[in-house]
């Protein structure tokens, strides 16, 4: 930095030439560049790792509700979700302070799939299910996986969403949890 007139000018050498900045410029270069080392690049946010979750209920019920989506957040709420999806007995226990329970019908056809996992696409999530090697050609029931999904691995909010099977007569549906 050289100082003309009481003013500091940058002087910037370049491959071809030297090239002199004004004072003002050159201040707020050095400012920008304090703080890049100061606070370093601005870096991406860090991947929140898979979706954490336990299947605490898998059953027949909510009949003629495929492609239903609900969730709970409280023991309140969760006796309604079990209620309107028609699982039978007392709901299950279910730490609200480190738990959100979501509720997802499919429809199936009598030989149960297993809830595989969930596939994050930002803070939208997808469940994916696994087909029971050999296949099955019993009559389409409706099948209702009731999960606890750990908050701590969708935190603040995220949107579950079940992709649409229009044979089945139900569109994508999206629900939208704040927690």
């Amino acid at each position: 930095m050289r100082t003309r007139g009481g003013d500091a000018d940058l002087l910037v050498r370049t491959a071809d030439r030297s090239r002199r900045l004004p004072a003002g410029i050159g201040v707020a270069i050095a400012v920008a560049s304090a703080a890049l080392l100061a606070f370093g690049p601005a870096r991406p946010a860090p991947d929140p790792g898979p979706v954490r979750f336990e299947v605490v209920r898998r059953g027949g019920g909510d009949q003629g509700h495929l492609g239903r989506l609900l969730a709970a957040t409280s023991d309140a709420e969760l006796t309604d979700l079990w209620t309107t999806t028609g699982l039978p007995g007392a709901p299950e226990a279910i730490d609200f302070d480190r738990r959100v329970a979501v509720s997802i019908t499919i429809p199936d056809d009598a030989c149960p799939p297993e809830l595989a996992g969930f596939v994050r696409d930002g803070e939208r999530i997808s469940p994916t299910f696994q087909e029971p090697p050999g296949g099955c050609f019993k009559p389409l029931i409706s099948r209702v996986f009731v999960v606890a999904i750990d908050r701590a691995s969708v935190r603040p909010a995220f949107e579950l969403r079940l992709p649409g099977q229009p044979v089945f007569g139900f569109d994508e549906q999206r629900l939208r949890v704040e927690l």
